[in-house]
């Protein structure tokens, strides 16, 4: 059975998506009195194989391990030197994780976050909906790929990240690692050959 509108509007729910080959994830947080319009937020996440070391050092987040009260204790990822991607109101999310890449190593991600529940959002009405939010997730990325333009490229087929040299754009519009051009043909995924081939 599908949830109700009601269960709806008092759970919460996410979108995620890809620009620029950055991914990003939206998400609405439920009615609540705190909150009676719901509350939008984006994140966007880096990946550290995609970006030289250099540049990792840049993005990656600091832990903190803090003692809440003088009782419980929290993990704490500091997002204050996160670089500045015009974020709505500044980030006010952090957190670094560690995902096996498909070489079998392990890498760190970030992912970083922004709400929209703030004084002036209640003042102004909470105008924002998904198109507004998901249009400033793209800004953010697209500022993020200013600052860092010479990252690696990450195969549409098999997930393996590389030097931009080592692709090849597919009939699909996809990016494809020389690697696994040998899996297609006119028989087998032709839309993955490379563009200009017959099919």
């Amino acid at each position: 059975m599908k949830p109700t509108l009601e269960d709806f509007l008092s759970g919460s729910a996410r979108w995620r998506g890809e620009h620029r080959g950055i991914q990003y994830e939206l998400s609405w947080h439920g009615l609540s009195d705190y909150s009676p319009e719901g509350t939008w937020c984006y994140y966007i996440f880096a990946n550290q194989e995609e970006f030289y070391p250099n540049d990792w050092a840049k993005l990656r987040l600091e832990r903190e391990d803090r003692q809440m009260l003088g009782k419980s204790w929290h993990r704490h990822y500091s997002y204050d030197n996160f670089p500045d991607l015009d974020p709505h109101c500044g980030w006010t999310f952090g957190e670094m994780t560690i995902y096996l890449g498909r070489d079998g190593k392990e890498y760190e991600r970030v992912k970083v976050g922004c709400d929209y529940a703030h004084l002036w959002d209640r003042e102004s009405g909470f105008w924002q909906g998904r198109q507004a939010v998901e249009q400033d997730a793209k800004r953010s990325i697209d500022l993020l790929c200013e600052m860092f333009p010479t990252r690696r490229t990450r195969c549409a087929y098999s997930g393996r990240y590389d030097d931009e040299a080592k692709f090849y754009t597919a009939k699909n519009g996809r990016q494809i690692h020389i690697d696994c051009e040998k899996e297609f043909s006119e028989e087998h995924w032709p839309t993955w050959m490379r563009a200009g081939e017959a099919a």
